[in-house]
């Protein structure tokens, strides 16, 4: 029993991880985007 309840909890552990993992990812990849396309329309706009 206390051996499911560690391994129950190291796989807890690693889907925590890859779960945050994902989201500085996502928020990474929007950050360049937005700093990309501010990228774009300051040259349009300010040459």
């Amino acid at each position: 029993m206390l051996y499911l309840r560690y391994i129950s909890r190291y796989f807890e552990k690693i889907y925590i991880n890859k779960c945050r993992l994902n989201l500085i990812d996502m928020l990474e990849t929007t950050i360049i985007h937005t700093y990309y396309i501010s990228d774009l329309i300051w040259i349009e706009f300010f040459p």
